[in-house]
């Protein structure tokens, strides 16, 4: 059911790549999220999922004056330290560096508009 994403055996929901042959993860994630949808109604027989996320409201425009500042490096190995083993040469960012790359974004930083 291209709808529900229920395959002809009404226990089992298909998402994916299974169903649309390659294609993004974002793709995926909004089958699956539709997918859900529809294992929560005929499971609880009610539309409630719905309830689960924030709405959000967003304008096409660029901001004039976006939020943050410069952009955040990740912590990376010395080089000295990278010749003798095969550790990750980029840590990644730690919880606080993140924050901070969200609000530099103009649409991850999506907290001033929650309802």
């Amino acid at each position: 059911n291209r709808f529900t994403y229920q395959t002809s055996n009404q226990k089992i929901y298909a998402g994916g790549d299974a169903v649309t042959g390659p294609a993004t993860a974002a793709e995926a994630m909004g089958i699956a999220k539709t997918a859900a949808e529809a294992i929560d109604l005929a499971l609880t027989g009610e539309r409630r999922f719905s309830k689960l996320f924030y709405k959000f409201d967003y304008k096409n425009e660029v901001p004039l004056k976006p939020e943050g500042g410069s952009n955040t490096k990740p912590k990376k190995l010395p080089v000295k330290e990278r010749v003798t083993n095969f550790q990750e040469v980029l840590s990644g960012y730690s919880g606080e560096q993140a924050l901070r790359e969200a609000v530099r974004c103009l649409r991850c930083d999506v907290k001033s508009c929650r309802k």
